[in-house]
């Protein structure tokens, strides 16, 4: 049967990475070649094909661009129960892949980071962030989002950026300037404590209620007269 289907060979070349991929297709488009029957994958089929799409993206953007002697990357996540780890011949020597971690061991991690990295452009907090500050790391967070630049604006505990460029820039910066970045580490912690401690946001929750309730005390008298 395969050997009637065309056999396609595709090459990538990302930094000094070069990935061959060789397979044969029914879908290939060559002049004259006929489609073979599409077969519909079910939803957890095209999630497994998506989330290797998303990690052959991932080695390929890293392979481009970090090299022998640069800082390692430490990837972690949350991995569901019940779903196949990942083959560890998919990994990378130069990519630490931490899986899903203990609290301790997580800030643990934290603290042994040089940089905290959150580039989410979508977030309406961003926990991560506060619990690297706790442990004394300066954060790095995308431009892009509102509420995670805002906090490194406003607690001066790490830089932020919009593109690569900005990026390579930013960590060499923070690598290049312990002193600078253990001041944003500090500022960052300082900032958590204030803003963030326990006895403050029950502080916070109730002047919000007192407030929403000295205004209905004063809706209902103005009705009464």
């Amino acid at each position: 049967m395969k050997s009637n289907m065309p056999y396609v060979e595709s090459v990538c070349v990302a930094g000094k990475t070069v990935e061959i991929e060789r397979y044969y297709t029914a879908r290939y488009g060559k002049r004259g070649q006929k489609r073979g029957t599409r077969v519909k994958p079910s939803k957890e089929e095209q999630r497994a094909i998506n989330n290797r799409q998303a990690e052959k993206k991932l080695r390929r953007i890293l392979n481009a661009n970090f090299s022998p002697g640069d800082f390692h990357l430490v990837l972690s996540y949350d991995h569901p129960k019940g779903t196949p780890a990942r083959a560890k011949e998919e990994m990378k020597e130069d990519i630490l892949d931490l899986g899903f971690l203990p609290v301790q061991d997580k800030y643990d991690a934290y603290a042994a980071a040089s940089i905290f990295c959150n580039p989410s452009a979508n977030e309406s907090f961003s926990l991560v962030i506060m619990e690297s500050w706790l442990c004394e790391t300066p954060v790095l967070v995308n431009e892009k989002c509102a509420v995670t630049k805002n906090f490194a604006c406003e607690a001066a505990g790490g830089l932020y950026f919009k593109d690569y460029a900005d990026f390579e820039g930013a960590v060499n910066y923070l690598l290049d300037n312990e002193e600078i970045a253990n001041t944003m580490a500090k500022n960052g912690k300082k900032y958590v404590q204030t803003n963030f401690a326990w006895d403050t946001i029950v502080e916070k929750y109730y002047n919000f209620f007192e407030e929403i309730a000295e205004k209905e005390i004063l809706k209902n008298m103005h009705r009464v007269y």
